[in-house]
C-alpha cells in the first residue's frame, strides 16, 4: 500500500503515528519518502531509496497507536511524504495514520533594517 500526503506548508516531521490491523492485515515494514511526489507505484516504491525505513511492532505486542521517530535532518523541510507499507498478505489495514512536527513558517531575516516606522523617534527626526 502507497499513500501520499501533501502539506499545505512546509513542516519539520519528529515522528510517524500508526494503529495498524492484526494478523495478516497488517503491514511488516514502512518506507517513508519525503518530497518525492512521483511515487506513483511499487516498482517506483522499491527502486527510490527512502529517508526511513523501519520494521513496524506487531500490533499484538503493543496497544494503540505507536509513535515511530524519524530522522530530523531529513525530514526537515517537508512538503510531501509517501509510505509504502510492505509485506502485509493481501489486504493492508491502517486504522489511524498521524504526524507529530512543527509548521515551517517563513524566516524573517534578522540582520534587515528597521523599517523607519519602526525606529525610535529620535532618529527619524534627526534624519530629516
Amino acid at each position: 500500500m502507497i499513500i501520499h500526503v501533501p502539506f499545505a506548508q512546509n513542516v519539520r516531521v519528529t515522528s510517524i503515528l500508526l494503529k495498524l490491523g492484526r494478523g495478516d492485515t497488517t503491514p511488516r515494514h514502512l518506507r517513508a519518502y519525503a518530497n518525492h511526489p512521483n511515487i506513483i507505484d511499487f516498482s517506483d516504491a522499491e527502486n527510490t531509496k527512502p529517508h526511513f525505513r523501519i520494521s513496524l511492532l506487531d500490533p499484538g505486542e503493543t496497544y494503540g497507536v505507536v509513535e515511530y521517530p524519524v530522522k530530523a535532518a531529513a525530514f526537515t523541510n517537508v512538503r510531501s511524504l509517501s509510505l509504502y507499507f510492505r509485506e502485509s498478505v493481501r489486504i493492508s489495514r491502517i486504522y489511524y495514520l498521524g504526524f507529530k512536527g512543527d509548521v515551517l513558517k517563513e524566516g524573517t531575516h534578522k540582520d534587515s533594517e528597521a523599517p523607519a516606522v519602526d525606529a525610535p523617534r529620535i532618529d527619524r527626526l534627526a534624519q530629516e
